[in-house]
Formats: C-alpha cells, structure tokens, sequence
C-alpha cells in the first residue's frame, strides 16, 4: 500500500526490542496527515538495519515537519482504528460466533 502526506512532526528515532537478551533495531517514527481527501492522521513506524542506529539519525535529521512524503508499506501489519464510531450494526447474514472459538485478534 502507499500513503502520501505532509509529516505533522519532525520525525523521532525509537528503538525496538527484537528478543529477550535486549538487542534492539532503530525504528524511524513518522505523524503524517495524508494527502486523500480525509487527511487521515497516519502514524508510521519504520524499522532500519540492526546496525543502522547513525544512518537513521542522519535521516531522521532530514524529515522535518512540513516535508512531503510517500510511504510504502504492505497491508499485513497495518491496523485501522475507528476512535469515534457513531453506531454498529450486526449483519443479518452473519452467524453468531460462540466467544470461545473466536479468532485472537490483538
């Protein structure tokens, strides 16, 4: 998938954990509003080589807020989350699912 929009923020450096002995990945966080005709607030988390730490710091120098970007990223991982849902509605066609043998989502 590809997002375009105008970053809200500079860009921040994050590190995530990768395992239980600590090692860590630099991650380059972005706030963007994208470009579409909602201007959807889009957070972005962009992980870098293990070894990136200095190359990600001399890049996140260079997206400043204001700066016009293109994300690309692919649909597994990406969530969407309704904050403001005014009403749902159960399908008619749609079978009740017993809790116990509901899919785990998060």
């Amino acid at each position: 998938m590809e997002i375009s929009g105008t970053l809200a923020r500079d860009a921040e450096l994050r590190n995530r954990v990768l395992d239980g002995a600590g090692h860590n990945v630099p991650v380059i966080c972005l706030d963007l509003v994208s470009s579409g005709a909602t201007h959807l607030p889009v957070h972005v988390e962009w992980p870098q080589p293990i070894d990136g730490h200095r190359a990600a710091e001399r890049l996140v120098k260079t997206l400043k807020r204001g700066t016009t970007v293109t994300v690309q990223a692919p649909l597994l991982g990406m969530r969407l989350v309704a904050a403001n849902a005014s009403d749902v509605h159960a399908s008619a066609q749609t079978a009740h699912t017993p809790a116990s043998t509901a899919p785990e989502l998060f």
